[in-house]
C-alpha cells in the first residue's frame, strides 16, 4: 500500500472516529425551539459600575452574531428575547501585588415572543485580573476596562455555549 493510501485511510478512520462520538465543533449547536432571529435588549445593570450594561450587552450581540444568529434590534420578528441582568460586581486587590481582580455575575432569560420562558441561568459568573499601575491612573482605568471586555466576552461564551448545548 502506497503512502497517499495509508494517509487517505487514517484520515477516513478519523472522520468516522469523531462522527461517531459525537464530536461536534463549537458554535456549532443550535437554539431551543428553532429560535433563529433573536432580540438581546440592554442588560439591566444593579451594580454601581457604570457603563458596565452596555459593555455585557454588545459581548452577548456579538457572541450570538458570530455563531450564525440573527440578532435584531427590537422585538418585533424576533422568535425571542434574551434579557439579562448583572446582579453583582466587586473588585478585589490581591494581597501584595499590583494585580486586581474583578468579578461579577448575570442572572439570563431567554422568552419566547409570547413571554414564555425557554431557558434561563443564574448567577453566570466569572472574574478577571488585571494590574493596577500605582504611578499611572490612566493605565490602571485602560487595564481595567480591558477586564472587563475580556470577562463579558468570557461570559458571553460560557451562555451561548450552555444555551446550545442543553439543547
Amino acid at each position: 500500500m502506497n503512502s497517499r493510501k495509508i494517509i487517505f485511510c487514517l484520515f477516513l478512520a478519523f472522520l468516522i472516529m469523531i462522527s461517531a462520538c459525537g464530536y461536534r465543533f463549537s458554535g456549532t449547536g443550535t437554539l431551543p425551539e428553532g429560535i433563529e432571529r433573536i432580540c438581546i435588549i440592554m442588560f439591566e445593570n444593579r451594580t454601581t459600575e457604570t457603563g458596565l450594561e452596555k459593555t455585557v450587552t454588545n459581548a452577548f450581540i456579538y457572541e450570538f452574531s458570530r455563531n450564525g444568529i440573527s440578532v435584531l434590534k427590537d422585538r418585533l420578528g424576533a422568535d425571542a428575547v434574551l434579557e439579562g441582568v448583572i446582579t453583582a460586581m466587586r473588585e478585589e486587590i490581591i494581597a501584595q501585588s499590583s494585580e486586581r481582580r474583578i468579578v461579577f455575575s448575570v442572572d439570563l432569560k431567554l422568552l419566547t415572543g409570547d413571554g414564555r420562558v425557554v431557558w434561563s441561568r443564574k448567577d453566570v459568573s466569572g472574574s478577571e485580573t488585571y494590574i493596577g499601575e500605582v504611578q499611572n491612573d490612566s493605565l490602571t482605568q485602560e487595564n481595567r476596562k480591558l477586564a472587563f471586555d475580556i470577562l463579558s466576552k468570557r461570559i458571553s461564551e460560557l451562555s451561548y455555549q450552555g444555551l446550545t448545548i442543553d439543547f
